[in-house]
């Protein structure tokens, strides 16, 4: 728990995933579309399914996420918005309160709330154009 950084990519997320662990070593965690819950507002395509959803890279006790973004879902990605600070806790409490506090004066890019994925989550680019995810991981 804590922050970490979260890379996100426009289809290529498993081969830089693979790249960075050839590069640092480390366990992997990956979970692609295909993985995920059906939403009823979130439908992708069967190969939009073979992306990565969500994966971790963990390098000397640090975890690095990555992620392949959907088009037409969040904002896009764009070389140079690419990279953002994640903030795990396992509290629901102390995650509404950091995603409260760094949104102030900022803008809110998805609401902090339940999700399929997560006890609650939400990004926000915060007042000085840092984007920022926070999430809180189911119990």
């Amino acid at each position: 728990m804590g922050v970490s950084v979260f890379f996100e990519f426009n289809g290529n997320a498993a081969e830089a995933l693979d790249y960075y662990k050839g590069i640092f070593g480390g366990e992997v965690y990956k979970l692609t579309y295909a993985d995920m819950p059906a939403e009823e507002d979130f439908v992708v395509s069967e190969e939009q399914k073979k992306l990565v959803a969500y994966a971790t890279l963990e390098v000397n006790g640090t975890l690095i996420s990555f992620s392949d973004i959907i088009p037409g879902f969040g904002p896009e990605m764009t070389v140079g918005n690419n990279v953002t600070a994640l903030y795990s806790t396992d509290k629901f409490e102390e995650g509404k309160k950091i995603f409260d506090a760094l949104s102030k004066e900022g803008n809110v890019i998805m609401p902090f709330e339940k999700t399929s994925w997560a006890e609650g989550f939400g990004e926000l680019c915060d007042r000085f154009g840092i984007q920022w995810k926070v999430n809180v991981d189911f119990r």
